[in-house]
């Protein structure tokens, strides 16, 4: 069962990403997608009210991640440092960051970020027995639907 009708839950949401023309395999604990914008209030001639906006400036996307014992992150994170060391033009991410989403009914959703640029590196453990994390943060352009893949 996808949902029970009132709410989703994580289990329901997916990311696939691919990096350097490859997949990336990311093993997501949980995640954020966060609009970063500008409101604007415009003052038009003599007008009662303000003309209000938004001006959507990118959108960041933060994933707290378990560590699966590869080392694609760490290899991916030196690549993408050594590339910029070298100061040559971004690692393409090639696919951008694609996000499914199973809703109400098993109907299933699917969106990209594009434009992406990795962000830092953030990994860290609790202790002896706890499982390692790392946190991943991306930047993208845009935000769009995509036909949703099984």
């Amino acid at each position: 069962m996808a949902s029970n009708g009132l709410v989703v839950y994580g289990r329901d949401t997916k990311f696939k990403v691919y990096f350097n023309n490859a997949p990336w395999a990311v093993v997501v604990k949980t995640w954020r997608v966060q609009e970063q914008a500008v409101e604007a209030a415009d003052g038009v001639n003599g007008e009662q009210r303000d003309r209000l906006q938004k001006i959507t400036n990118f959108y960041r996307c933060t994933f707290d991640c378990y560590d699966d014992g590869s080392t694609d992150t760490l290899e991916n994170l030196i690549a993408n440092q050594d590339n910029e060391d070298a100061q040559q033009p971004d690692l393409p991410l090639s696919g951008g960051l694609i996000f499914t989403y199973r809703g109400n009914a098993g109907r299933r959703k699917a969106f990209v970020l594009k434009s992406c640029t990795l962000g830092p590196l953030d990994m860290n453990s609790g202790g002896r027995t706890t499982a390692l994390n790392h946190a991943l943060s991306f930047r993208a352009q845009y935000f769009a639907p995509v036909p949703a893949v099984p």
